[in-house]
């Protein structure tokens, strides 16, 4: 029998195959594997055309990847875009292997995509290779899982606790401003619920982590144990099989998304949950569905694979998740509070110009429901919202300070004073909402001479 080197020796010469067949496009001889057929190594089966497909959700087909990278509807996968159609199929090359892919092409079509797919799938090395990412604008979670999530973390107040031993803990860093005090926010919930619950029990690593920048997240993450079964079990959690984001471990097959929430991190997420409350059940049948529970939400926090988000978010506003959340959502929303917090983040500020340039509904709101609605006397006699006629009147005045708070708080919404934890995404963000004299100019002779003014 053959000695443990020769299936080294074969393994390696079936790599050896693929690498040449991946970064050369010629086929080598066809390697001595013991599974290897006789017939010629080019020999495959056809990818399914289109017609062959009825179902628009089924992410193995091509063409549906297709149409959910292309952010801008332009018939084409740029050189980003490209890279997450392949990244849906288990295949992570870096961008230096997509531009030479593209042999100098702006973008390619559908069936440039195809073909070039059926022969990478065929041919890239192992390291290439990894578990499969959704579409970013599929990524959604329905108010029903939302309401999972909250059940079992926040109404509990299990996070509350998790946050209270965190700011005891660091409470001298916290004293001297150089820890940030932790409340029962987004910011809670990633680092105790959601990159714990994404990271598998076992972290071995997968591939396409490390070669395409893959972020350690170990010296942020709480281990798992330390979040009870029946909690997991409340929010209907399975195990993670391999890193990812909150959205791909709980709807594996990727979800189509009705609404785009553009929120702040710092928002308690109670409040964010009352709010998509109030909302989907006046909103829901717009959408087709039976139930507001069954809206889904693109929410970025649940979206982007925490493990990796820097990779995921992109070089440029364009380029990233957000954009092709917000090109196929069907409307979008933005939670406010008193005082309009995402209307102080750049990021914000951001998607609400793409909106206002795509002319896609776009609705403000708070715990109360529809900031536009709060004085609508129709509320009164709204038994669907929960505000019943008597309870309303309780709470009218809370709700006029509330919409006076916003309207106040809207007046002095400015660009230029808005934040960003990343400075170049200030300025990049910066750049395409100025005033068209200044996007006119390239980004580095615009940033030094961005002034309030310049916002106008």
């Amino acid at each position: 029998f053959p000695a443990v080197g020769d299936f080294d020796a074969e393994a390696a010469l079936s790599e050896l195959h693929a690498l040449a067949l991946y970064d050369l496009g010629v086929p080598l001889s066809a390697p001595r594997c013991p599974s290897a057929s006789s017939s010629s190594p080019r020999r495959h089966q056809a990818v399914p055309c289109y017609d062959e497909y009825d179902d628009d959700n089924d992410l193995s087909n091509p063409s549906t990847v297709f149409r959910c990278c292309d952010t801008d509807n332009s018939l084409g996968l740029d050189c980003h875009e490209l890279r997450f159609a392949f990244n849906a199929f288990g295949l992570f090359p870096t961008m230096d292997y997509i531009e030479e892919w593209m042999e100098d092409q702006p973008c390619v079509d559908e069936a440039a995509f195809r073909s070039l797919l059926e022969r990478k799938l065929r041919s890239a090395p192992s390291w290439m290779r990894g578990p499969r990412a959704i579409p970013y604008a599929r990524r959604g979670v329905s108010l029903e899982q939302l309401d999972r999530l909250n059940d079992a973390f926040v109404s509990t107040g299990w996070i509350r606790e998790r946050c209270d031993e965190f700011n005891q803990e660091h409470e001298e860093l916290i004293s001297f401003k150089k820890v940030f005090a932790l409340e029962p926010n987004l910011y809670a919930l990633d680092k105790f619920v959601i990159v714990p619950v994404t990271t598998p029990a076992t972290d071995s690593g997968e591939g396409g982590g490390e070669e395409n920048g893959d972020e350690d997240s170990s010296s942020q993450l709480d281990p798992r144990y330390s979040i009870q079964a029946e909690l997991l079990q409340r929010a209907q959690l399975p195990q993670a099989t391999h890193k990812s984001s909150y959205s791909e471990l709980v709807n594996p097959n990727g979800v189509r998304v009705d609404v785009f929430v553009s929120h702040y991190w710092g928002h308690p997420f109670g409040e964010t949950m009352s709010a998509l409350h109030r909302w989907s059940r006046q909103s829901y049948q717009q959408f087709g569905r039976d139930r507001a529970e069954d809206v889904v939400f693109w929410l970025c926090f649940l979206a982007l694979n925490q493990h990796r988000k820097g990779e995921e978010v992109g070089s440029s506003p364009e380029e990233g998740p957000f954009n092709a959340a917000l090109m196929q959502s069907r409307a979008a929303v933005m939670i406010l509070d008193e005082s309009v917090n995402p209307f102080q983040r750049i990021w914000c500020l951001f998607e609400v110009k793409r909106l206002t340039d795509l002319k896609k509904d776009f609705e403000l709101i708070c715990s109360f429901g529809s900031v536009a609605s709060l004085l609508d006397d129709s509320l009164e006699e709204d038994n669907d919202d929960g505000l019943h006629r008597a309870s309303f009147s309780s709470c009218k005045e809370e709700v006029v300070d509330c919409a006076r708070k916003i309207g106040d708080a809207l007046q002095e919404v400015s660009a230029f004073r808005a934040q960003a934890s990343s400075e170049e995404d200030k300025l990049a963000i910066w750049h395409r909402v100025a005033d068209p004299a200044f996007r006119r100019l390239p980004l580095d002779r615009a940033k030094q001479q961005f002034t309030k003014s310049s916002f106008k």
